[in-house]
């Protein structure tokens, strides 16, 4: 920090942050440059739920409980059955490589709250963007304070509305009830609210995935990254 012109941070979380443990408090150093992405959402279109179809629901992270899925699986067990027919949810991701016990933990989770029929495990991929295609909604319920996610430049992509916590980077680029919804992190009530409002308004889930894939066009590719960068 001492010797440098410019900090550069991916979102004004991560600037608040290393300002506020700046020993100089040099904040004029600090400029926000979110990131953006090559664009995986080419061939995806929105999703248009068809009457009595399920609901195919996404959460790609590490299996940790700071990424949210024990978050997840609290709040999902407070659907009652009718709503549990309605939907598929998918956990993608391996364990970090010193916690691999937290799989078997989360498993029994699962299990222990009667979900296994609908929340499946699946490991981690190389190309998570077809799980992302595959869905219609996309979970990113953060405990922790995610810099600037790129699983929701991912979703937004591909015209997948996301839930997100608001305690990290994700909250400076969704649009709340336009492009997705902010949550509380470990808000189990609102998580369900959220989920509800999505699961029984499929016109919404069309609707901010559209919405989504706008903003992603027109601020979040890798050439408007560039351009914001070399400003």
């Amino acid at each position: 920090e001492l010797f440098s012109d410019k900090i550069i941070c991916v979102s004004n979380a991560v600037k608040e942050d290393m300002s506020s443990a700046s020993f100089f408090r040099n904040v004029g150093k600090y400029d926000v440059v979110h990131n953006g992405i090559d664009d995986i959402g080419l061939t995806s279109k929105p999703s248009d739920i068809k009457a009595n179809a399920p609901v195919n629901i996404l959460l790609l992270g590490r299996i940790m409980p700071e990424k949210g899925q024990w978050f997840t699986v609290d709040t999902v067990k407070l659907l009652d059955s009718k709503v549990l027919d309605k939907i598929n949810i998918v956990f993608a991701g391996g364990a970090p490589p010193f916690r691999k016990y937290l799989l078997d933990d989360l498993t029994r989770k699962i299990d222990a709250a009667g979900l296994n029929s609908t929340i499946e495990l699946v490991d981690f991929c190389e190309n998570p963007s077809e799980l992302i295609k595959r869905s219609d909604i996309c979970l990113i319920p953060s405990l922790m304070k995610d810099p600037f996610p790129t699983t929701v430049l991912e979703s937004m992509a591909c015209s997948k509305p996301v839930i997100t916590t608001n305690n990290g980077g994700a909250k400076e680029i969704i649009d709340n009830h336009k492009t997705g919804i902010l949550i509380e992190p470990g808000d189990t009530c609102s998580f369900r609210t959220a989920l509800l409002h999505l699961i029984n308004n499929p016109d919404n889930i069309y609707t901010y995935g559209v919405n989504g894939r706008k903003v992603f066009l027109e601020h979040l590719t890798l050439d408007s990254f560039r351009s914001r960068l070399l400003k």
